[in-house]
């Protein structure tokens, strides 16, 4: 059984501990986890495939284009056959086909056969690439959010719910985007200086020893490939590692993209070894499952291969956002001494939800409607009807005689788990702007609003319709409302 506040007690250790109590917050929440997950694999396939129907549908010329182009290139002497069947041959003999192309203008702008500018089609596709990129961004951007906000209620105490995740995810949903639109940036940044740009450099210099010699070596394509490569991967995967905490940043502390920035390289930096262990650990574990995978159901039909494969991807999908929020949690717990109470004030979880459905189950249990009044004001006009304590030495109700007046005690009262509560299950909290209703955004299943009477229509109506987006219960939402519909 997972116990929250060990969470904050005893964190772990080193990358074991790390990936240990991933797979044991995965093992205790794992089905609204893997709800979550299911509805983004859902989500971002679905999408992927309209937009590349739509993207097939308006590129449908350029797309036919680009296949025969290709299948001339292949009947044209470049393909395994004449390699020799060998890929390193393969690719030196496009690297010299190619660099013939240039050095004689092959490649026109435009095609007059089929009618085609190759410039704008180069433009075209490289532009519907980039809207399904940002797209697909932007899904991402709002499930990782949610991701976090339901590992978040975990380390709270809470049960995390798909539906407020979502919301959660949904309200930060373009300072993620913004950050990933950011990163993805700066990784291309990378490439272009670290891969693209030696590459270019490479191949000018391959171009002249072509016009001088007429052949290229196989070492000389491939080596300043791989070197190149393996200089971006490295400074890619640090720039990946300093920026673990930058989603979580946003969405637990409210950040800023670019003081996410800081606050993940602050973070992060001490603990580089740890980050990369695990993150390394994880991603083979990965790999290696999924190789076992393919070689257990490989030899059976393709449905089952399917199957499984989807399979593996919503645990990678779920298991991931855990891992990066369990290694922020642990570098602030280390560093700061974060405390559950003060987390729980963070992400507006330190009431447990679950205390409003067992109200909610329960009942309310209303008190015992019994007026307790002044002694003597049933027989005299000029009594008070108010109750108070009889003082007298022979008073019949301070003696509770049979008969008189019950005395008030104690055991009038409600019960406490369900005192101060509507008949709806709910407890009422007092509004007057939309500001104090956003406080009652993740106690929804808890609390319900009361508009306050001085409250004028046009702030009720921005109150109702701020309450029905964060889906809380507001007991008088009509009230002033209907009366002036029906003027």
């Amino acid at each position: 059984m997972l116990q929250s506040s060990e969470l904050f007690s005893n964190g772990p250790q080193n990358f074991i501990e790390v990936l240990s109590l991933v797979f044991k917050i995965y093992g205790a929440e794992w089905k609204p986890l893997t709800g979550l997950a299911s509805l983004f694999l859902l989500t971002y396939v679905g999408v992927a495939v309209v937009v590349e129907v739509i993207a097939a549908a308006l590129f449908l010329g350029e797309m036919s284009y680009l296949v025969t182009m290709a299948n001339q290139l292949k009947s044209g002497g470049l393909g395994m056959a004449s390699a020799g069947g060998n890929l390193r041959n393969l690719a030196v003999e496009y690297y010299e086909k190619s660099l013939r192309m240039l050095s004689e203008g092959y490649y026109p702008k435009y095609d007059p056969y089929y009618g085609i500018n190759i410039g704008a089609m180069v433009i075209s596709m490289v532009l519907i690439l980039l809207s399904v990129a940002l797209v697909l961004s932007f899904i991402t951007s709002v499930f990782g959010g949610a991701f976090v906000h339901a590992v978040g209620e975990i380390y709270a105490g809470n049960t995390p719910v798909v539906k407020n995740s979502l919301q959660r995810g949904w309200m930060r949903k373009w300072s993620v985007f913004s950050y990933h639109v950011l990163l993805g940036l700066l990784d291309f940044l990378v490439l272009l200086v670290t891969f693209f740009l030696p590459l270019y450099i490479d191949f000018r210099h391959l171009e002249t020893e072509m016009e001088e010699t007429g052949s290229i070596k196989q070492s000389e394509v491939f080596f300043p490939i791989i070197i190149a490569g393996i200089f971006s991967a490295i400074v890619i995967g640090i720039i990946v590692i300093l920026l673990t905490a930058a989603v979580p940043a946003i969405m637990i502390e409210n950040k800023p993209i670019i003081a996410s920035f800081k606050r993940s390289f602050e973070l992060c930096k001490e603990n580089l070894c740890l980050i990369f262990l695990t993150m390394f650990v994880f991603f083979l574990l990965q790999h290696v499952t999924a190789w076992i995978v393919r070689l257990i159901f490989g030899s059976l039909s393709a449905f089952l291969v399917t199957i499984a494969t989807l399979t593996l991807k919503v645990l990678s999908w779920t298991i991931h956002p855990i891992l990066s929020f369990v290694l922020y949690m642990t570098m602030r717990v280390r560093k700061e001494g974060l405390t559950q109470e003060e987390f729980g004030n963070e992400i507006g979880s330190s009431i447990p939800v679950a205390h409003a459905v067992e109200m909610n189950a329960a009942g309310v249990q209303e008190s015992q409607i019994i007026k307790h009044g002044y002694q003597t004001s049933e027989h005299k006009d000029y009594c008070q009807e108010a109750h108070q304590e009889p003082k007298g030495i022979d008073g019949r109700v301070r003696r509770r005689f049979k008969g008189a007046l019950p005395m008030p005690s104690i055991g009038y009262g409600s019960d406490k788990k369900t005192r101060n509560v509507h008949p709806n299950g709910f407890q009422s909290v007092v509004v007057n702007n939309v500001d104090e209703l956003e406080m009652l955004m993740m106690h929804n299943r808890t609390y319900a609003a009361t508009i306050g009477h001085s409250v004028s229509t046009r702030g009720r109506q921005a109150i109702v319709n701020r309450a029905e987006q964060l889906a809380i219960r507001v007991t008088n939402a009509a009230a002033k409302l209907r009366a002036e519909d029906d003027a």
